[in-house]
């Protein structure tokens, strides 16, 4: 055994000691119940993240499509005009407009 990794093994020990005063025998360390002690995973319960609640209808697919910059300049003014986002508008329209057969 090397005089350093002497070294670190009382340093290990008498850490253990000092963190578990009363026990017989200390843990090993890297065992799960060292780490549960040393962490105090045992004793602590995690509080449940509340967050944001979920959404009445879920939009779960997703439609892209191009267009040219001229295009993409009268969309975004129609929205605009109509006080939707770029998304709400399209949907309205797709869903509601009049389409003249070709």
């Amino acid at each position: 055994m090397s005089q350093r990794a002497g070294l670190n093994a009382k340093i290990d020990i008498d850490f253990q000691a000092d963190s578990f005063a009363g026990r017989a025998e200390p843990f090993q360390s890297g065992s799960a119940p060292y780490i549960a002690q040393l962490f105090n995973l045992n004793k602590c319960a995690m509080a449940k993240r509340e967050g944001r609640p979920p959404k009445a209808v879920k939009q779960e697919k997703f439609l892209g499509f191009f267009v040219t910059g001229k295009q993409d300049f009268i969309i975004r003014q129609k929205a605009e005009e109509a006080g939707l986002t770029m998304s709400d508008y399209l949907r309205q329209v797709a869903v509601f407009a009049k389409v003249k057969p070709r």
